[in-house]
Protein backbone atom coordinates (compact mmCIF):
# COMPACT_ATOMS: atom_id res chain seq x y z
CA UNK A 1 0.00 0.00 0.00
CA UNK A 2 2.82 2.48 0.40
CA UNK A 3 3.97 1.59 -2.51
CA UNK A 4 1.26 2.63 -4.14
CA UNK A 5 0.83 5.42 -2.15
CA UNK A 6 4.57 6.53 -3.24
CA UNK A 7 3.84 5.52 -7.19
CA UNK A 8 0.99 7.84 -6.91
CA UNK A 9 2.16 11.26 -5.73
CA UNK A 10 5.27 10.62 -7.78
CA UNK A 11 2.61 10.86 -11.02
CA UNK A 12 0.99 13.86 -9.31
CA UNK A 13 4.45 15.12 -9.01
CA UNK A 14 5.01 14.68 -12.43
CA UNK A 15 1.53 15.76 -13.65
CA UNK A 16 2.67 19.09 -11.93
CA UNK A 17 6.08 19.39 -13.08
CA UNK A 18 4.37 19.14 -17.06
CA UNK A 19 2.04 21.85 -16.46
CA UNK A 20 4.61 23.87 -15.14
CA UNK A 21 7.32 23.54 -18.13
CA UNK A 22 4.33 23.66 -20.41
CA UNK A 23 2.90 26.61 -19.09
CA UNK A 24 6.68 28.40 -18.88
CA UNK A 25 6.94 27.46 -22.12
CA UNK A 26 3.72 29.02 -23.52
CA UNK A 27 4.50 32.00 -21.82
CA UNK A 28 8.38 32.04 -23.63
CA UNK A 29 6.90 31.50 -26.84
CA UNK A 30 3.99 34.55 -26.26
CA UNK A 31 6.38 36.81 -24.85
CA UNK A 32 9.04 36.07 -27.56
CA UNK A 33 6.71 37.05 -29.77
CA UNK A 34 5.11 39.80 -28.42
CA UNK A 35 8.83 41.47 -27.76
CA UNK A 36 10.40 40.38 -31.12
CA UNK A 37 6.92 41.56 -33.21
CA UNK A 38 7.79 44.90 -30.72
CA UNK A 39 11.18 45.58 -31.53
CA UNK A 40 11.02 45.21 -35.25
CA UNK A 41 11.58 48.68 -36.97
CA UNK A 42 8.41 50.37 -38.06
CA UNK A 43 8.76 51.64 -41.46
CA UNK A 44 7.92 55.45 -41.47
CA UNK A 45 5.76 55.13 -44.38
CA UNK A 46 3.43 58.34 -46.01
CA UNK A 47 1.19 55.87 -47.21
CA UNK A 48 -1.17 54.82 -44.93
CA UNK A 49 -1.66 50.79 -46.76
CA UNK A 50 1.90 50.36 -47.16
CA UNK A 51 2.44 51.14 -43.88
CA UNK A 52 -0.51 49.25 -42.59
CA UNK A 53 1.01 46.08 -44.53
CA UNK A 54 3.71 46.48 -42.76
CA UNK A 55 2.63 46.50 -39.53
CA UNK A 56 0.93 42.96 -40.18
CA UNK A 57 4.68 41.89 -42.02
CA UNK A 58 6.38 42.08 -38.95
CA UNK A 59 4.37 39.72 -36.17
CA UNK A 60 3.46 37.09 -38.66
CA UNK A 61 7.75 37.21 -39.45
CA UNK A 62 8.12 36.95 -35.62
CA UNK A 63 5.21 34.15 -34.93
CA UNK A 64 6.74 32.02 -38.04
CA UNK A 65 10.57 32.68 -36.52
CA UNK A 66 8.88 31.58 -32.95
CA UNK A 67 7.06 28.46 -34.47
CA UNK A 68 10.33 27.45 -36.07
CA UNK A 69 12.75 27.80 -33.14
CA UNK A 70 10.08 26.02 -30.48
CA UNK A 71 9.52 23.15 -33.24
CA UNK A 72 13.38 22.72 -33.31
CA UNK A 73 13.50 23.00 -29.49
CA UNK A 74 11.04 20.72 -29.10
CA UNK A 75 12.99 18.23 -31.10
CA UNK A 76 10.61 18.33 -34.02
CA UNK A 77 7.96 16.40 -32.08
CA UNK A 78 5.24 18.39 -32.44
CA UNK A 79 3.53 18.49 -35.66
CA UNK A 80 2.41 21.50 -37.29
CA UNK A 81 -1.16 21.28 -39.44
CA UNK A 82 0.35 23.54 -41.68
CA UNK A 83 2.78 21.26 -43.19
CA UNK A 84 -0.08 18.42 -43.85
CA UNK A 85 -1.68 19.95 -47.01
CA UNK A 86 -0.97 23.28 -47.34
CA UNK A 87 -2.72 24.40 -50.16
CA UNK A 88 -6.00 21.82 -49.26
CA UNK A 89 -6.04 23.78 -46.04
CA UNK A 90 -5.36 27.57 -47.19
CA UNK A 91 -8.60 26.46 -50.08
CA UNK A 92 -10.89 25.56 -46.97
CA UNK A 93 -9.82 28.40 -45.11
CA UNK A 94 -10.36 31.01 -47.48
CA UNK A 95 -13.93 29.09 -48.98
CA UNK A 96 -14.91 29.05 -45.09
CA UNK A 97 -14.24 32.84 -44.48
CA UNK A 98 -15.59 33.39 -47.43
CA UNK A 99 -19.18 31.77 -46.21
CA UNK A 100 -18.58 33.33 -42.37
CA UNK A 101 -18.83 36.55 -43.59
CA UNK A 102 -20.82 35.99 -46.98
CA UNK A 103 -23.99 34.16 -45.35
CA UNK A 104 -25.13 37.01 -42.75
CA UNK A 105 -24.75 39.45 -45.35
CA UNK A 106 -26.72 37.65 -47.90
CA UNK A 107 -29.16 37.19 -45.09
CA UNK A 108 -29.21 41.07 -43.93
CA UNK A 109 -29.51 42.37 -47.67
CA UNK A 110 -32.52 39.94 -48.50
CA UNK A 111 -33.95 41.12 -45.11
CA UNK A 112 -33.27 44.71 -46.21
CA UNK A 113 -30.95 45.75 -42.91
CA UNK A 114 -28.20 46.73 -45.31
CA UNK A 115 -28.18 48.27 -48.52
CA UNK A 116 -25.09 48.91 -50.82
CA UNK A 117 -25.32 52.05 -52.95
CA UNK A 118 -22.91 54.34 -53.89
CA UNK A 119 -19.12 53.78 -54.53
CA UNK A 120 -16.07 54.03 -52.33
CA UNK A 121 -12.68 54.70 -54.17
CA UNK A 122 -10.05 53.21 -51.87
CA UNK A 123 -6.34 53.75 -52.97
CA UNK A 124 -4.29 50.48 -52.90
CA UNK A 125 -7.41 48.73 -52.17
CA UNK A 126 -5.52 45.45 -52.51
CA UNK A 127 -2.64 46.31 -50.26
CA UNK A 128 -5.55 46.64 -47.70
CA UNK A 129 -6.70 43.32 -48.34
CA UNK A 130 -3.17 41.69 -48.15
CA UNK A 131 -2.79 43.01 -44.73
CA UNK A 132 -6.10 41.74 -43.80
CA UNK A 133 -5.61 38.34 -44.91
CA UNK A 134 -1.65 38.31 -43.34
CA UNK A 135 -3.16 39.82 -39.72
CA UNK A 136 -5.42 36.43 -40.01
CA UNK A 137 -2.63 34.25 -40.50
CA UNK A 138 -0.25 35.71 -38.38
CA UNK A 139 -3.36 35.35 -35.67
CA UNK A 140 -3.98 31.42 -36.40
CA UNK A 141 -0.27 30.75 -36.39
CA UNK A 142 -0.25 32.67 -32.66
CA UNK A 143 -3.07 30.63 -31.30
CA UNK A 144 -3.69 27.65 -33.24
CA UNK A 145 -0.21 26.65 -34.30
CA UNK A 146 2.23 25.76 -32.11
CA UNK A 147 0.76 26.50 -29.06
CA UNK A 148 -2.41 24.53 -30.32
CA UNK A 149 -0.71 21.62 -31.23
CA UNK A 150 1.85 21.37 -28.71
CA UNK A 151 -0.92 21.53 -25.65
CA UNK A 152 -2.92 18.95 -27.74
CA UNK A 153 -0.03 16.81 -28.02
CA UNK A 154 1.17 16.91 -24.57
CA UNK A 155 -2.30 17.01 -22.79
CA UNK A 156 -5.37 16.75 -25.29
CA UNK A 157 -7.55 18.78 -27.76
CA UNK A 158 -10.19 19.88 -24.91
CA UNK A 159 -7.32 21.59 -22.84
CA UNK A 160 -5.97 23.07 -26.03
CA UNK A 161 -8.94 24.13 -27.56
CA UNK A 162 -9.76 25.69 -24.41
CA UNK A 163 -6.56 27.18 -23.88
CA UNK A 164 -6.45 28.73 -26.99
CA UNK A 165 -9.26 29.96 -27.05
CA UNK A 166 -9.32 31.79 -23.94
CA UNK A 167 -5.91 33.60 -25.10
CA UNK A 168 -7.72 34.43 -28.18
CA UNK A 169 -10.46 35.95 -26.41
CA UNK A 170 -7.97 38.01 -24.45
CA UNK A 171 -6.63 39.09 -27.52
CA UNK A 172 -9.38 40.78 -28.64
CA UNK A 173 -10.41 42.59 -25.32
CA UNK A 174 -12.06 45.22 -27.38
CA UNK A 175 -14.77 42.72 -28.30
CA UNK A 176 -15.87 42.32 -24.44
CA UNK A 177 -16.90 46.07 -24.27
CA UNK A 178 -19.12 45.66 -27.54
CA UNK A 179 -21.20 42.93 -25.50
CA UNK A 180 -22.10 39.29 -25.44
CA UNK A 181 -22.16 38.59 -29.38
CA UNK A 182 -18.99 40.32 -30.20
CA UNK A 183 -17.42 37.80 -27.57
CA UNK A 184 -18.76 34.55 -28.47
CA UNK A 185 -18.18 35.64 -32.14
CA UNK A 186 -14.07 35.60 -31.32
CA UNK A 187 -14.65 32.35 -30.03
CA UNK A 188 -15.64 30.62 -33.47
Amino acid sequence: MLQLNYLKNETEENALKRIVITFIECICFFLGWAILSAVLPLSNLDNPAVWRLWVEITPLLSIIAFTFIFWLIEKKTIKLQLFNNPVKGTMIGIITGILWLGFPVVIMKLMGVIDFSGKNDIPLFFVWVLAAFLNVIMQELLVRGLLYQMLKQKYNIVVSTIVTTALFKLLHGGAFEAGVVPVVNVSQ
